[in-house]
């Protein structure tokens, strides 16, 4: 078991039996991935971006193609599904692509992950088109790899979601299969679509961590915007990091820990897409930070960042071979960087709000439960493991009585 893993199964409980038992007594274990705090992510984030995107008509068919990394219940693809086919504008299915890392060296129909894609399909919530791919995304970094080779067999997608529970920026070095430089294809990937889409990122997150090519690539991105766009993007940082400072807070939010380093990691990964995007002859796109969450995995301060970005490509007219030389590559345009930084200053603690906000609480709460018995695990059970929790213990008996009712 890693260090992460570890710790993650010190906050939240046992993990890895939960992916390898068989159906009778996997149930009856619960994840990180089981807390009410999750399904706020779920509901005020990964749903609430994917509707207004459908809202917007950017999705055809009816059909939204969906990258997830699942866990063995699917519960990502099972709550957005339901969202979507309650749309009053006609019902929507996912097409799903997972990368199933719960499922070992176990593959086809009785691997957890197929279980649940089939269960999905049967409730009308997911596409006949569906897959799972068993194994890590980390594969498609690696060129000529059959990850790689079905991910471009598989086009672009409307919505990327990256929910990890390790480390985005965590990198051994020399090391090529990592969190970071899969996102680094999907991003040439998606250059094939011509129109919006989201791209959602939930990493651990934690200044001690903070190492290797990933880490080196948001520290230097965020000083090259110190030294070239000064007291404009400085001051943008001030507001972000509180901290008057001459680089804007910046170096003191990376040996930090907590809200202030979420904000400044989410600043640097923010920039670096921004730049990437941008920067494409041809085909350059405006990249929006839309929401920005945390919460805490382990210890007294927050220690995961949900991100949501919106990226949407301009009517770029093509370059030819020819021109490629004489045309000037457009910079990040000062505003564009001045809005992004705004959106990371309004940074949402998800403890304290689902501590404070009775109706997103039991709202979570209820949500969670019915996600749970759909994939047959006992509420009962869920409850004590609630109650008990090392790091955010909820006393929910409540809905218990609801069930009843």
């Amino acid at each position: 078991m890693s260090e992460v893993d570890r710790e993650i199964e010190d906050a939240y409980g046992p993990l890895d039996d939960a992916a390898v038992q068989p159906q009778s007594r996997r149930r009856r274990e619960f994840a990180p991935w089981h807390h009410p705090v999750k399904q706020v992510v779920r509901a005020r984030q990964w749903a609430e971006q994917i509707e207004r995107l459908i809202g917007d008509g950017h999705v055809t068919r009816g059909v939204l193609r969906y990258l997830t990394l699942p866990g063995a219940d699917m519960m990502d693809a099972r709550y957005i599904g339901g969202r979507l086919r309650s749309r009053g504008d006609g019902p929507f299915k996912l097409e799903v692509f997972g990368f199933d890392r719960s499922a070992g060296d176990t593959d086809g129909p009785g691997s957890p992950g197929e279980e649940a894609l089939a269960a999905l399909r049967q409730d009308q919530l997911a596409t006949m088109e569906s897959k799972l791919r068993v194994g890590q995304i980390e594969e498609i970094a690696v060129d000529g790899s059959v990850a790689q080779r079905q991910l471009q067999d598989a086009g672009a997608f409307d919505v990327i979601n990256l929910d990890a529970c390790s480390h985005l920026c965590c990198d051994a070095p020399g090391e090529a299969r990592t969190l970071f430089a899969a996102l680094q294809k999907l991003m040439v990937h998606q250059l094939q679509r011509r129109d919006p889409w989201l791209l959602f990122v939930t990493t651990r997150a934690a200044a001690g961590d903070f190492r290797g090519h990933g880490a080196d690539t948001l520290k230097s991105i965020v000083k090259q915007n110190i030294e070239h766009d000064g007291p404009a993007f400085i001051d943008g940082l001030r507001a972000v990091t509180g901290l008057d400072q001459q680089d804007g807070g910046a170096s003191a939010a990376w040996a930090a820990d907590g809200e202030l380093f979420l904000k400044m990691f989410t600043v640097g990964l923010g920039k670096h897409l921004l730049h990437f995007f941008n920067n494409q002859i041809g085909r350059s796109a405006r990249v929006d930070l839309t929401s920005v969450f945390g919460y805490r995995v382990s210890g007294d301060e927050p220690d995961m960042l949900a991100l949501a970005f919106r990226v949407s490509p301009r009517d770029d007219q093509p370059v030819t071979a020819a021109r490629v030389a004489a045309v000037a590559v457009p910079q990040p345009e000062i505003e564009e960087i001045k809005r992004m930084l705004r959106r990371a200053a309004c940074f949402r603690n998800l403890d304290s709000g689902i501590e404070t906000m009775t109706e997103v609480r039991t709202t979570a709460i209820r949500e969670q439960a019915e996600l749970l018995a759909a994939a047959n695990y006992p509420i009962e059970g869920w409850v004590e493991w609630l109650k008990t929790h090392n790091v955010r213990p909820m006393d929910c008996a409540w809905i218990l009585q609801d069930a009843q009712a």
